[in-house]
């Protein structure tokens, strides 16, 4: 629980947690305060926060053990209490079965760190949390109700991968799980649909480009906008490189995975770099999805 001082909050958001300065710390007489939350309608006062580990001990089941443990023991802990495996224990190649309860867990860690900051210790427990949840993640950033056994949205989830994504190991590990779910989607493709527009309302292969866009640009965004806020540096170019230049992120592989699964399927070379073809209309939807989402506001 806070406890509140007079200690301004000047230009800090009501409700977010900021990094204490030693001589505020040592002001309160508590050297180890790292943390502190500000309170009041104006967010005029801060409250220090004691232990901030308290807070990821109360979304373990079970608690924070009585002889104490580190907020690094809690990250390991939560992490485990999600997946049902020992932390940093590699994802399953199937999706993994999650009960209802870690389920339920991974959904008020996910909202509960919605508006607070994530301690650095757990950041790359939760992003290996993500990996085993790749196809909840997938289903909610391509806001595919249904594909996902949470009713979680994007505005929800958002705020989570940000503080994640402070950690680049971490965004990587998370990244990189979604562009395999892409790519394993694109794998289930076959010749005519990078050939032919099918008849019907239902075209598979355009909302399976549209999805992989929109879940990868996504991801973009939010990790440029942690490199701006982290920077001080909010120059729009480094969000346009992540999109149209970096090789292993952005736009640029995403549209390669693309054209290599159309070739896999018998589509020649020749054929899928055609423009005005079938695999060049792929090609623009999953640029736009890609896009939109990296720039949305």
């Amino acid at each position: 629980m806070a406890r509140l001082v007079s200690t301004p909050c000047s230009g800090v958001k009501k409700g977010l947690p900021q990094q204490v300065g030693p001589g505020c710390a040592e002001r309160l007489g508590a050297s180890q305060v790292r943390w502190f939350e500000c309170n009041g309608n104006r967010g005029s006062w801060c409250g220090i926060l004691d232990r901030r580990d308290d807070f990821c001990w109360s979304l373990v089941p079970g608690g924070k053990p009585e002889d104490g443990a580190s907020t690094a023991e809690c990250g390991d802990a939560l992490e485990t209490a999600m997946t049902g495996r020992l932390p940093g224990a590699p994802a399953p190649e199937e999706d993994p079965e999650h009960g209802d309860a870690r389920l339920h867990v991974f959904e008020e860690t996910v909202r509960g760190y919605a508006d607070r900051a994530m301690p650095e210790e757990i950041r790359r427990n939760m992003a290996n949390v993500l990996t085993h949840y790749t196809a909840d993640v997938h289903g909610v950033l391509a806001e595919r109700k249904g594909e996902a056994r949470t009713d979680m949205t994007v505005r929800e989830l958002t705020p989570f991968l940000r503080g994640v994504f402070e950690d680049e190991e971490a965004f990587r590990a998370v990244h990189g799980a979604q562009t395999a779910r892409v790519a394993e989607a694109l794998g289930e493709l076959g010749r005519e649909d990078f050939t032919r527009i099918p008849e019907g309302g239902t075209d598979r292969a355009m909302g399976t480009v549209s999805d992989g866009g929109t879940v990868l640009g996504t991801l973009t965004r939010i990790r440029s906008a942690v490199i701006a806020e982290t920077t001080g540096d909010d120059d729009p170019t480094v969000k346009q490189e992540l999109i149209d230049t970096h090789e292993e992120y952005g736009l640029p592989r995403l549209r390669r995975m693309i054209r290599e699964r159309a070739v896999e399927t018998g589509v020649s070379e020749d054929a899928a770099g055609k423009s005005g073809g079938r695999t060049a209309l792929l090609l623009q939807e999953a640029g736009q999805a890609y896009t939109t989402a990296a720039n949305r506001a």
